[in-house]
């Protein structure tokens, strides 16, 4: 078996500093994966989501910390949020340090 270790190419680095939204997927209670579209912020070292408390993917997370983010292949979103509504919306920061990519190239 290979195993995919990460590289962070120019393409990663170009998403993870220019898409505004990436899909981070969560695995449920009943082993379901379940994606969802959240924002984030590139630390240069993590990617800081930040969530509503006590939703589903917090929960998720504190049972089963083994995440995966993907990125839009050509998808703009427009959200029509205010950044004051995010801040005061979205409180809980939680980091996510790639281990491992795939890339396809466009």
């Amino acid at each position: 078996m290979t195993r995919v270790t990460f590289e962070l190419t120019d393409g990663i680095r170009r998403r993870l500093v220019e898409d505004p939204i990436a899909w981070l997927t969560t695995v449920s209670s009943r082993g379901r994966r379940s994606p969802r579209p959240v924002w984030f912020l590139w630390t240069g070292d993590c990617c800081v989501i930040y969530s509503q408390p006590g939703t589903a993917k917090l929960t998720h997370i504190a049972a089963n910390d083994q995440v995966s983010l993907h990125f839009n292949a050509d998808l703009l979103v427009t959200i029509g949020m205010s950044s004051e509504h995010f801040v005061d919306t979205y409180t809980v920061p939680l980091r996510v340090v790639p281990e491992r990519a795939w890339v396809i190239d466009a």
